[in-house]
Formats: structure tokens, C-alpha cells, sequence
């Protein structure tokens, strides 16, 4: 039953690892340009990447000693598990702080919203190593008695509340991305809104997948239709498959250059024909472009304070407080637009 892994765990493991290193790259060549974002998304890809390190190993050496799952487990399965439940706990915090609009649309967030944040990240964290550390003790007593009903209910004290933050967590996911987009929409923020949409739609057709493949296992367990043993593994990796495509749209949708940092920096201006907002919108201090989108650049508190210009050249749209193209942090103007001047 778990042959198939074998092969899976070892793909995803060198994709991840060339993804980390070109991303990686990418951001030291992008060193300018680097959002609070891209830092996360490393983490979690790291994390993954060691993850699926484990689970190679642990089913390698099940196919090399010929040795059960359980019991006992492969050394390295208490590892993969761990490392399991640490990418599950940091990808879907990274999903909400994005949602929320952390790093892009906002530089912060506080109060009661950094206060769940925290607060449900951690408890997700320690119910799923209760959950997972208490099934291993389940399926060792298992192999060698009969369950009694109290070992059943301790595996119930931690499944429910395990299944409940999963379910919590998706629903909070979607429930911010899409308030998310339609703020951004009601405020005239098409730059940003497009990129939330991308995400939108990278989540949908996820969704999509893992329901696919979920249904599949379903009624393979209702034993409405069978499927040969050899394809029975897929329902144990479905959820790795679709965390990294998740975290891999994201690192994808917002990847490090020019435009992901100056979009963060900036807020669009709708483009009004009423004569009246025009002016209102001047009368605030900002700039507006005749028959494209404009943008005003926010405070310095989204900004290093000691730096009174955007980094790197500017795309068409862009203009600097003082209506001409921002400067890169030498005082002097790119030549070439990737923010270095060569």
C-alpha cells in the first residue's frame, strides 16, 4: 500500500529542493525588492522540503529492512510527522496573514486580529502533535491488544478539535480573501485585486483536485467501487500534494521583483471623471495621471523611515511624492530598471 510513496516523496522532495534554490536565487538577486512574504513563503518551502526528506526516508527504509509501518515506527517517521504538522501550522498561518492583507494591502496588523492569529496558529500546532503523537500510541497498544474504550476516547479528545481547527482554518482563509477582494475592489485597487483574484482561482482549482480525490477515496471506503492496491497510497499524500501547489501558487503570484515590491509600496488612485473627486484626491496631497491608473506612495512607516525614495525604477504609473519617477536609495535614477543601476 505505501510502495507508491516511495516514488512520490522522492519527486517532491527534489522539486522542492530546486524550487527552494531558485527561489532562494531569486530573492538574493531581487535583495532590493524583498517583501516580509518572501521570507515566509522560504520558511514554509524550506519546511516542506525537509518534510518530504523524512517520509523518503522512512518508507525507503520500510522497502529496504521489509519492516511494517508499525509496530515500532521507523526512526524517521516521528520526524516526518512532526515536521507534518509544522508545515501544515505555518502554510495556513502564512494563507491568513496574506488574506488578511499583511505585507501587501497593509505593513501590520493588531489587536484582536494578530491576537487570533497567534492564538489559533499555536493551538493548531499543539493539537495536531497531541493528535498525531496519540494515534502512534494507539497503533502501538493496537498491535498487541484490543483498544479499550477509554484509549478510544483519548484518540476522540484530540481528533475533534483537530478536525474542527482544520475546517476553522480554511473557512477563515476564504472568508478573509474574499472580504479582501472585494475591499480592494470597492477601492479602486485593480493591481492588487488581480493578484488576489490569481490566488482566488489558484485555491479553486485546488479545492477542486483535493475534492476530486477525496470523493474517489470515499467510495473506495464505502467500498461503492474498488481501485487496485497499487493506487490506494494517493489518498495519503493528497493533502502534501495540495499544500505544496498552494504554497508554490503563492510564491508564484507574488514573486520577488520591481513590481510585486512597488505595488506593496503604493496605493492606486481610481481614475475618476467626475471633476470633483479628481480634486479631492489632489487636494490630499496626491498625484494623479492623466488616462492611466496613479498611485500615491504610503507612509514611511511601510518603508525603512531613513529612506525617503523606492528602491529600484519604477514601472509606467508610478510617480514619487513630488511627481517624478522614484529614485533608487543611491539618490540616483535606474538605468535599466532592475534596481542596481548596471
Amino acid at each position: 500500500m505505501y510502495f507508491g510513496e516511495i516514488p512520490f516523496e522522492f519527486v517532491r522532495f527534489l522539486f522542492l529542493v530546486v524550487f527552494v534554490g531558485l527561489f532562494g536565487a531569486f530573492m538574493r538577486r531581487q535583495q532590493a525588492h524583498l517583501l516580509g512574504l518572501h521570507w515566509a513563503v522560504l520558511a514554509v518551502l524550506v519546511i516542506e522540503a525537509i518534510e518530504a526528506m523524512f517520509w523518503f526516508a522512512t518508507y525507503a527504509g520500510m522497502n529496504t529492512s521489509g519492516d511494517p509501518e508499525c509496530c515500532p515506527f521507523p526512526p524517521a517517521y516521528g520526524a516526518a510527522v512532526t515536521f507534518e504538522v509544522l508545515r501544515q501550522a505555518a502554510s495556513r498561518t502564512v494563507l491568513v496573514l496574506l488574506s488578511l492583507g499583511l505585507w501587501v494591502v497593509r505593513d501590520r496588523i493588531e489587536g484582536q486580529e494578530l491576537w487570533s492569529v497567534v492564538g489559533i496558529s499555536l493551538s493548531f500546532l499543539i493539537v495536531g502533535i497531541g493528535y498525531h503523537a496519540t494515534e502512534m500510541e494507539m497503533a502501538k497498544t493496537k498491535s498487541l491488544q484490543e483498544l479499550t474504550e477509554a484509549e478510544q476516547n483519548d484518540s476522540n479528545l484530540w481528533e475533534l478539535p483537530w478536525s474542527f481547527l482544520n475546517v476553522l482554518f480554511v473557512g477563515w482563509i476564504f472568508h478573509e480573501l474574499t472580504g479582501m477582494m472585494n475591499e480592494l475592489k470597492s477601492r479602486g485597487q485593480t493591481y492588487k485585486l488581480s493578484m488576489y483574484i490569481n490566488l482566488g482561482r489558484a485555491f479553486v482549482g485546488i479545492l477542486v483536485l483535493w475534492t476530486v480525490v477525496f470523493l474517489v477515496s470515499f467510495f473506495v471506503w464505502t467500498g461503492a467501487f474498488s481501485l487496485p492496491w497499487t493506487l490506494l497510497w494517493w489518498s495519503r499524500v493528497e493533502m502534501r500534494l495540495v499544500s505544496s501547489l498552494t504554497i508554490i501558487a503563492v510564491a508564484w503570484i507574488w514573486r520577488p521583483n520591481e513590481r510585486t515590491f512597488l505595488l506593496s509600496l503604493t496605493q492606486q488612485l481610481p481614475t475618476e471623471e467626475d471633476d470633483e473627486a479628481f480634486s479631492a484626491y489632489v487636494g490630499e496631497g496626491e498625484v494623479e495621471m492623466a488616462g492611466t491608473p496613479s498611485f500615491s506612495i504610503l507612509p514611511d512607516t511601510a518603508v525603512d523611515d531613513d529612506d525617503d525614495d523606492i528602491e529600484g525604477g519604477a514601472p509606467a504609473g508610478y510617480l514619487g511624492a513630488n511627481g517624478s519617477s522614484p529614485k533608487s536609495r543611491n539618490g540616483h535614477s535606474p538605468a535599466n530598471g532592475n534596481g542596481n543601476g548596471n
